[in-house]
């Protein structure tokens, strides 16, 4: 019992440990994230007028360059459902065929046993 107890109180200790560390993780990483933000403030304040208006520039083309790149992809897509479709229509025409073709083929098949069927009873009587 008693090592039970000794048991609890390290692991309880542990845990305490534990909450410790990411309590203090937490208040560092708070800390940097209110460095960041106050750099980022200061950064914008401070920054020129020409660098604003290239930032939007370059804004605008990667704008532009997402909506072209949005447009192929959609013409891609389009493409790949148009090939899947006729692949599909191909494939069950295929598949209706080599149907058919079975089907035929066990019919005649079948013909063929009952010939030989037939073949070997006119045998049998004729010796």
């Amino acid at each position: 019992r008693a090592a039970l107890r000794a048991e609890e109180v390290a692991a309880s200790a542990a845990i305490d440990t534990e909450v410790g560390r990411l309590r203090a993780e937490k208040a560092a990483d708070s800390a940097r994230i209110d460095e960041l933000r106050a750099a980022y403030i200061m950064a914008t304040t401070l920054a020129s007028y020409t660098e604003v208006v290239r930032l939007r520039d370059e804004n605008v083309a990667n704008s532009a360059a997402m909506e072209k790149l949005r447009v192929e992809s959609d013409k891609e897509i389009t493409r790949l459902r148009a090939q899947n479709t006729t692949s599909t229509a191909f494939l069950r025409n295929f598949e209706a065929r080599a149907a058919a073709e079975i089907a035929q083929l066990k019919a005649e098949n079948e013909r063929l046993e009952q010939a030989a069927v037939r073949c070997s009873v006119w045998q049998c009587r004729s010796t």
